[in-house]
């Protein structure tokens, strides 16, 4: 008896039919999961980056050097060069000190009158996004001269909501932090991340103003860890972004140079020495002419907060429930003292303090800068987009714009490394030459790896012809 396809089936082979089915499903899906893993196979063989899959049996920074795409051949270089990298003068914290120091103190205007052992540094940053080009050059610089690193991450980014938050990148078991914990800030300095963990839910009771506060309440802990760590009134502390940064020399005439806003007595009215910085963007060879940033800043150990004297130098009223900034006239300007009269010693400063209120001066001296800003250092044109639109003055508009549309310090980077006309309606200019015609010193980094300068050079410049394509040209002549 015939049956036909479309005809009723009867009870009796209802149960092949319905295990046919299956078979012929179960043997599509095995088919398909076959095909995608060929294609995975064949995917990463062409492809330049390799495998991500983490290993444990080998250094943080081979690691890195492993999960890095062979195109960032500048990174490589960095890498590498940090790796076995050793400061040539040798240098650390708290060491004794056997010779004069004559010649380093006077080219930033100090003195030394005989000190026998280094002052201490204690470093704190926030850090997010920031690549391992400013994180590297940063630790090559710093090598051995820093007590402690405190950095602190956070899973929000200055947004008003939480519709811009980041998922954390440096935990305890990331090759992230594994690298950055590794030794490459010195074989005894000490590295550590803590988070700031936000709660959009309860910013309404005391941040009524959170495009500032999310950092002021990172910058809190920084001092908290500075206390753990063990600092003094007699060490140093810096408070500065990760790719900021004061020159090798700067550090070693501040620890060992009788140095004015260090000397013991401080009322930390105007208590900061603030860098002053050469600014590169985005590249080596983009230096930005007869510019000087004014960050980081550093202070003595004596005006910080929960580290000097709280009884001689009594507190301000704050907002945020004393976790904010200071009030007006409890130093909210350093010259804004008008609620604590006849005072002569001033409140402790916060980390937020120590890093954006007015009080103190650019060293002088005849060296042209004792700083270093690298800014805009990131791997890709995505993560730059990203950071201007939901950091600072964040809006999500700025993503699909031309990038040199997006802020006069990219259309500057993009002029010097595409080689165009400089607009002459732009806020700064190239230096004439790039690196090789700076005058006075630049990180050590850069003047031990020329390789490099030209590797991050070129790629930086293929990187923004291809972001154009996506997104278009900005250029002006006028």
């Amino acid at each position: 008896m015939l049956t036909y396809r479309n005809a009723p089936m009867s009870p009796r082979n209802s149960k092949p039919f319905i295990f046919r089915i299956f078979i012929r499903v179960f043997s599509a899906l095995l088919l398909y999961n076959l095909y995608s893993a060929l294609m995975l196979y064949i995917y990463n063989i062409l492809d330049d980056t390799p495998n991500s899959h983490t290993t444990t049996d080998i250094h943080p920074i081979d690691e890195l050097i492993r999960l890095t795409p062979h195109k960032q051949h500048s990174l490589h270089l960095l890498l590498n060069y940090v790796k076995n990298y050793n400061s040539s003068d040798g240098h650390t914290h708290g060491e004794s000190i056997t010779t004069g120091d004559d010649t380093i103190c006077s080219r930033f205007g100090f003195e030394y009158n005989g000190r026998t052992t280094r002052r201490r540094i204690f470093f704190g940053a926030l850090i997010a996004d920031d690549s391992w080009h400013t994180i590297l050059t940063h630790a090559i610089e710093a090598h051995g001269l820093y007590h402690s690193v405190a950095f602190i991450e956070s899973n929000s980014t200055t947004s008003d909501d939480a519709s811009q938050s980041r998922k954390l990148r440096f935990t305890n078991e990331s090759i992230e932090f594994k690298a950055l914990t590794s030794g490459i800030f010195g074989e005894t300095t000490r590295v550590t991340v803590d988070n700031y963990i936000d709660h959009p839910e309860r910013r309404k009771d005391f941040l009524p103003d959170w495009d500032d506060g999310v950092e002021e309440m990172q910058r809190e802990l920084i001092v908290e860890r500075w206390k753990q760590q063990g600092m003094t009134q007699d060490d140093i502390g810096i408070v500065g972004d990760t790719d900021e940064f004061f020159s090798r020399d700067m550090m070693l005439a501040a620890t060992s140079c009788d140095v004015p806003s260090l000397r013991p007595g401080q009322n930390c009215h105007y208590p900061k020495i603030l860098g002053r910085s050469l600014v590169f963007e985005i590249s080596p060879e983009c230096v930005t002419e007869e510019r000087r940033w004014h960050h980081p800043d550093m202070i003595s150990g004596q005006c910080v907060d929960l580290i000097g004297n709280e009884t001689l130098h009594k507190p301000g009223k704050r907002h945020w429930n004393g976790h904010g900034p200071r009030m007006k006239g409890y130093g909210n300007t350093p010259d804004e003292y008008n609620m604590m009269p006849n005072i002569t010693q001033y409140p402790l400063w916060k980390g937020e303090d120590i890093r954006t209120l007015a009080g103190g001066d650019q060293t002088k001296g005849d060296e042209p800068q004792s700083a270093f800003h690298l800014h805009n250092f990131f791997l890709s044109t995505q993560t730059l987009r990203n950071k201007y639109s939901t950091y600072s003055h964040a809006s999500a508009k700025l993503r699909n714009k031309p990038l040199g549309q997006i802020d006069t310090d990219l259309e500057f980077a993009i002029n010097c490394v595409t080689e165009r006309i400089e607009s002459k309606s732009q806020e700064y200019y190239s230096v004439t030459g790039g690196y090789e015609a700076i005058q006075g010193h630049g990180p050590i980094l850069f003047d031990h790896l020329k390789e490099y300068r030209t590797a991050r050079q070129q790629e930086l410049k293929k990187m923004i012809l291809e972001d154009e394509e996506l997104f278009g040209r900005y250029h002006r002549l006028k």
